[in-house]
Parts: structure tokens; C-alpha cells; sequence
């Protein structure tokens, strides 16, 4: 079983004890309530009802007929599918990237997402994620780190421990200074 399969039976069978439903309680009421189509589904049952985003999305695959395993089983498509349209000059760099990160050191994995590849050693150290013709690289660093290449990471990733970020346009803007605090990342986590 992946990470991904497991942490979603983990969500399903949690499910009625966190939010006071099962998963099937949740598809049968989302129904009768009338959730609409398109793309304001999530917001809808996160505002509705309340839930987190997270079991928005698992009730919302199962509605659907997917499910988080299905739709993150192939990673590569996930990737290929952020570097789309205006993403698309940054492949070359995501993947420049993702191969400095993974020269850290032992145990580094990506594990993509629909909008961002978070990088894992023990815990998640790093997200990339293109946005807007640049690639933007979050840290999961100490909180007494600083640099004024660093900015605030919000809005980049699902996680609170990512907040700090950098961005990149070209690869030769990931100088030495910036490798110093991948490197660090890396080790911290």
C-alpha cells in the first residue's frame, strides 16, 4: 500500500469519529443537499459543512468515482501536467531542481501533488511548485534562519512547516548561498 492509499483509508476510517459521518453519510448528504457542479464543489463543502480540505477532497474523489490513491498513482503525469501553458519553459528547471534536491543526501523522494512535488527525507523538507514564470522552492528550515533572499512561502503548500521560500527564474540563480540552505532542509528534517 502507498503512503497515499494509507493515508486515506487512515482519513476514511477516521472519518465519522472527526467529522461525526462516515464517508458514505458525507457522498449521501452532499447529494440530497445538491452540491453543485465545477469548480466551486470543494469551497462549497469546506463552507457548508465545515470540513477541512483534505476530507473535502476525499468525499469529493469518491462522489466522483476516484479516489486520492487513483488520481496521485501516477506522479510523472501529475509533474508533467503543472508545467502546462504558461508553466511549460520551467520544466527544464523543475527538473534541475528536483535533481540538486535529490543529491542532498539518502532518502530524498518526491511525491508529486495536483500543484506542487513536496520532497520528503524523514518529513517534508521542500516543496517546488511553478508559479507565474517562476519556480518558487519552500524550505522547511529552523526558525532562526534568515536570508534576504527568503520570503514568506504562505499560500505554497499544505503545510505550516514550509514557511519560507525562494524563487527561481534560471538555474544558475541556485548559487552556493542557496544550496547552503536546501542543504539545511535536508539535514533539519
Amino acid at each position: 500500500m502507498t503512503s497515499v492509499q494509507n493515508m486515506e483509508q487512515k482519513m476514511i476510517a477516521s472519518m465519522q469519529k472527526r467529522t461525526g459521518r462516515t464517508l458514505e453519510e458525507w457522498m449521501e448528504k452532499a447529494r440530497r443537499d445538491g452540491i453543485p457542479d465545477g469548480k466551486g464543489r470543494l469551497k462549497w463543502l469546506k463552507e457548508m459543512y465545515g470540513l477541512g480540505q483534505s476530507t473535502a477532497y476525499v468525499i469529493l474523489n469518491h462522489l466522483d468515482g476516484t479516489s486520492l490513491s487513483s488520481i496521485y498513482s501516477d506522479g510523472d503525469k501529475l509533474v508533467a501536467d503543472q508545467f502546462q501553458g504558461e508553466n511549460a519553459e520551467l520544466r527544464a528547471l523543475y527538473d534541475f531542481v528536483k535533481a540538486e534536491i535529490e543529491e542532498l543526501g539518502d532518502g530524498v523522494s518526491a511525491r508529486p501533488c495536483k500543484t506542487y512535488v513536496p520532497f520528503y527525507k524523514k518529513r517534508q523538507f521542500a516543496i517546488v511548485k511553478p508559479y507565474r514564470g517562476k519556480l518558487h522552492v519552500g524550505l522547511a528550515l529552523p526558525d532562526a534562519v534568515s536570508s534576504e533572499r527568503l520570503e514568506s512561502a504562505k499560500g505554497l503548500g499544505f503545510t505550516d512547516r514550509v514557511k519560507l521560500k525562494f524563487s527561481l527564474e534560471k538555474p544558475e540563480e541556485l548559487d552556493a548561498e542557496l544550496r547552503a540552505l536546501l542543504q539545511l532542509a535536508y539535514e533539519s528534517n
